[in-house]
Parts: C-alpha cells; sequence; structure tokens
C-alpha cells in the first residue's frame, strides 16, 4: 500500500442508549485553495464524523464539536475515504491515487487513450492509459479551465478578466488563440465545430459562440446562469431582474425559435434525459445553514417538480448516461474544522437519493469524468480513481 496511511478511532460517545464511534479522517493535501467541506453526517447506524450534533436521513448521528479532530496527512499526501494516500497506486476503501499534479487540478477531460487535466500553474497536461506517462501538452497557459475534447484537440478557456479561448493539438504544440477578450469563462461545451462559451459572474453575464475554423465570435444570449447542449437542442437559464431565470429550449440551428419550458430556475448546472431536465438549486442561508432541492421539468414545459430536498449544499458535477455525480458539501466550515468533508454522491438522475461514493477532507472536488467502469475524481491536486 506504499505510503497510505489509515485514520484510527480515538474516542467514542454515547447518544441515547446507543455507542457511537467517532473516527476522524485524514486530510487532503493542504491545498489552500480547496473549498471547504461539509457538516458531519454519519456512515451508518453505528459510525459518525464528528461535527455539530444532529442525525442524517442516511445513517449516523454527529458528535460534539470538539469531539473529533481530523488528523492531517502528511504533505503531499490526499485523503480519500478516510485513508492517507501518498504514493500513485496508494489505494484505500476503493479509492485510489493517479497522479499527484504540481498545483490544483480545476478541470478534467477524457478519451479512450487519455486523461486530460488543466491545472491552475502548469497548464495542460495528459496521463496516457497505455504507458502511464504524464506529459504536458499546453504549457503557459494561465489558469485554464473547462476542458473539452474534439477528435483530434482539446479546447480550454482562461480564467481571467481578458480571457480566451484556446485550441491545442492532443498530441502537444503550441496553442492557438480562437475567441479573444472574453471575461472569466465558466463553461464551455462543444457542437459540430462551433464553441458556446459562457462568461460568469453578473446579471449580464454572456452566452457566446466561437467558430473553431475561424475563431469570429458571436453573442447568443445575455444573464444566462447555465446552458445544456443536448443533441440539436441548446437549453440555457437566463436571468431577469432577479437571479432567478427562465429555463428556455432553442434549437441549435434556429437559436430564436426559442420555447419557454419553466420559470423562477436557479441552475449552476442543468442534466437531461430522454423527457426531462434537471438542476439543482442550493440556498445559503444566515447562521451557516445551508439547503438545496433537486428540480425536474419535462421538456416539453408544465410543472416544475420536487425531486429530493434536503440539508447541505449539492451541486451535479457530472452526468454519464442516467447517472449523476453531486458533491455535497457544507459551505461555512473552515480549513481544519472537524466537519470539513466534502462527498460525492452518486444517483439516478431521475430518481435521486443519497448514495455516498467517495469522500474526501480539507480540500474539495473540482471535476469528474467517467470511461466505461472507471471513475476519475479531481480534488485538489490530486486525481482519484474509483470503480463504480
Amino acid at each position: 500500500m506504499g505510503g497510505m496511511r489509515l485514520a484510527w478511532v480515538v474516542s467514542v460517545a454515547t447518544v441515547g442508549a446507543a455507542t457511537v464511534w467517532v473516527i476522524p479522517a485524514c486530510s487532503g493535501d493542504n491545498d489552500p485553495s480547496g473549498s471547504a467541506g461539509s457538516a458531519g453526517i454519519g456512515g451508518d447506524a453505528s459510525v459518525a464524523t464528528g461535527g455539530s450534533a444532529g442525525v442524517d436521513a442516511a445513517g449516523g448521528t454527529g458528535g460534539s464539536a470538539d469531539a473529533a479532530q481530523y488528523p492531517s496527512c502528511a504533505s503531499g499526501e490526499v485523503s480519500c475515504n478516510e485513508g492517507c494516500l501518498a504514493q500513485p497506486g496508494d489505494e484505500y476503501q476503493g479509492c485510489s491515487l493517479v497522479h499527484m499534479a504540481e498545483s490544483p487540478v480545476s478541470s478534467l477531460a477524457i478519451d479512450d487513450d487519455a486523461l486530460y487535466f488543466a491545472t491552475n500553474n502548469h497548464g495542460v497536461q495528459k496521463l496516457e492509459f497505455a504507458s502511464s506517462t504524464v506529459s504536458v501538452v499546453a504549457d503557459g497557459v494561465s489558469l485554464p479551465k473547462n476542458l473539452v475534447l474534439g477528435p483530434t484537440d482539446i479546447y480550454y478557456g482562461t480564467y481571467a478578466s481578458d480571457g480566451t479561448v484556446e485550441r491545442v493539438s492532443k498530441t502537444g504544440g503550441a496553442p492557438a488563440q480562437l475567441g479573444l477578450g472574453i471575461e472569466w469563462i465558466s463553461d464551455l461545451q462543444l457542437a459540430g465545430d462551433t464553441l458556446y462559451v459562457l462568461e460568469a459572474g453578473t446579471l449580464d453575464s454572456r452566452l457566446r459562440t466561437v467558430s473553431v475554423s475561424s475563431g469570429s465570435t458571436t453573442p447568443f444570449a445575455t444573464g444566462v446562469q447555465s446552458f445544456l447542449i443536448d443533441g440539436s437542442t441548446i437549453y440555457y437559464v437566463a436571468e431577469g431582474t432577479s437571479i432567478f431565470g427562465t429555463l428556455t429550449a432553442a434549437p441549435l440551428a434556429s437559436p430564436t425559435q426559442t420555447t419557454q419550458i419553466a420559470t423562477s430556475v436557479f441552475a449552476n448546472r442543468l442534466a437531461s434525459d430522454s423527457a426531462a431536465l434537471y438542476w439543482i438549486t442550493s440556498t445559503d442561508h444566515s447562521g451557516g445553514v445551508t439547503d438545496h432541492v433537486y428540480y425536474h421539468a419535462a421538456k416539453s414545459g408544465g410543472t416544475t417538480d420536487r425531486l429530493q430536498e434536503g440539508d447541505l449544499q449539492w451541486e451535479i458535477v457530472h452526468q454519464d448516461g442516467a447517472t449523476v455525480y453531486v458533491r455535497e458539501q457544507y459551505v461555512f466550515v473552515q480549513p481544519g474544522d472537524a466537519d470539513e468533508q466534502v462527498r460525492l454522491l452518486r444517483m439516478p438522475i431521475a430518481a435521486p437519493s443519497r448514495d455516498v461514493f467517495a469522500t474526501v477532507e480539507h480540500t474539495s472536488i473540482q471535476a469528474v469524468v467517467t470511461n466505461g467502469s472507471t471513475v476519475y475524481v479531481a480534488a485538489g491536486r490530486a486525481i482519484l480513481k474509483l470503480q463504480k
């Protein structure tokens, strides 16, 4: 198991008539850029994490805030499923370390030959499956995000006030700039020879198209929260005078022929199946209270239904056919808190349920991709691998 270290049981508490073993988890790779983790949620009826008292619908009872503190993993290690992983190949509870990058991994993309990843300070790289070697594809790129793969090229955006959309061959080389002067690129999707690019931020955040062949940029819509290209149709949430917007559909070939799907929508990311669209609205309240609602609306329009709701912040991070992967966390903890844990949930898209797939501590989950039965997760500087 190489340099892997395990977390140990440090205390026992009694809750009513039940005995609760308080099990701390190791920390992550001590990356200060990672977002905060989640509040104490038990794994099963006899196991609980530390944190504020409370009972989760899925299982155990949380201990008091000072019942346990997660011991830190050593420098350069990452925590996954309450084990500390140090070297590529280290594995614990079905989670293995594939690669530890030089800086936080912001995006992942995958094909049959390689896993591609973007890091904050070291450009775009790839891990070839046949040789298990890591090589640089595009060096010297400032804050690349949102990797998208074409047949022979990789597309990405640079996250800056004067950002660009760039293209580089999968085999490496000098990047070519396509769209210029695009502020804070937050999403990038490819349809044919057209890239759809979302600028993040304010109510006037813009969705643009960028031609892959010519690099020409064309405005598409303003005030866009999120969008999804699904076959020959684009779905997007466009805001009005508040943060809630209208979920709209339009053919890619005739973008002005819009159809309203739902109103009063707030969604960071959309998912879909053949008949419906899905999204999650997470709300942060005063006093450190966070909740979420998982919504569904038919593509033909009509009633918006609540499929699931509960505590903690949820966000869809990846869709794989009829399955979605959701990041669950509590946004108000600080680095070092006993509750600083982030969970990756896996659930059927049309029947959401809280199925914990993996956990990390003291870092965040930035990206998820799947290939066959394998799931790759970017957590801080680490790339982790799990099996479905």
